[in-house]
């Protein structure tokens, strides 16, 4: 690591004085995008919510990797601006969308398949991860065999907090991922949304070959099942019932056009 990188790492374990928070926020706007990076994780680690407009505007850098901390921070602080970079680099794989990090993810995931460059995204090197996803040393060696994987069950991490149907959807199409363990990560997210509707698309990861993802299933059909309240919860977006689709096709009466 550089200079102003071990610089930040220091600076961070100080806290939220505001001298130290100060120079972390000047770090955003460094010329190297690996100190920006660093320093986005920093805030997050460092719990700084005053930090948060900070953060909103390097969403918006050239970077890929630095757009994709600025987000993982945001959320970790309450913030969820970030959420469509988020849901980005979950789709790279489990949807034909193209979105703002999509365009530039084999860079991006060249970066955060180092452990350094992971570290960057909040994670603490190699160990990292195991904590976040708490699958073990076979869910770390599924990561590493896919450079792309490490961000895209990240984010399927992340999104379990966002009921939005939006998020839903696209943990649903995680469940189709090429690798196991996003597939996993993606099962263990729904697992914490409250609503019944998913346990069918659990279901269908019963008969994995990966023990993994099939025990991560069944966990979250049995968490569901257990907690989810009774009365049915909104998990998709809403759709235009029949009689406003019928109404909307029926041309106006003479009558009512005068």
């Amino acid at each position: 690591m550089s200079r102003r990188q071990n610089a930040i790492v220091a600076t961070s374990t100080i806290g939220t004085w505001s001298k130290a928070v100060g120079l972390i926020e000047s770090s955003l706007r460094d010329k190297d995008s690996d100190v920006r990076a660093l320093a986005a994780a920093a805030l997050a680690e460092m719990n700084s919510r005053p930090s948060i407009p900070a953060l909103r505007k390097v969403l918006e850098d050239s970077s890929p990797l630095v757009r994709f901390a600025a987000a993982k921070s945001l959320w970790q602080l309450g913030d969820h601006s970030g959420r469509e970079i988020l849901s980005d680099v979950l789709q790279g794989d489990s949807s034909p969308s193209d979105g703002v990090i999509k365009s530039n993810l084999k860079d991006a995931n060249k970066k955060l398949h180092s452990p350094k460059e992971l570290a960057f995204a909040g994670m603490n090197a190699a160990s990292g991860l195991l904590g976040p996803f708490s699958f073990g040393i076979t869910m770390a060696e599924q990561l590493a065999a896919d450079k792309s994987a490490s961000a895209r069950a990240l984010s399927a991490s992340l999104l379990a907090s966002d009921h939005n149907p939006t998020s839903v959807r696209e943990l649903r199409d995680a469940l189709q991922d090429k690798n196991p363990a996003v597939r996993a990560a993606a099962a263990k997210a729904l697992g914490q949304h409250p609503c019944r509707s998913v346990v069918e698309d659990l279901h269908s990861l019963l008969d994995e070959k990966k023990d993994e993802v099939k025990y991560m299933a069944a966990a979250s059909i049995l968490r569901i099942s257990t907690n989810a309240p009774r009365r049915h919860i909104e998990c998709e977006m809403p759709a235009a019932s029949p009689a406003s689709a019928v109404a909307q096709s029926v041309p106006e009466s003479a009558d009512t056009a005068k």
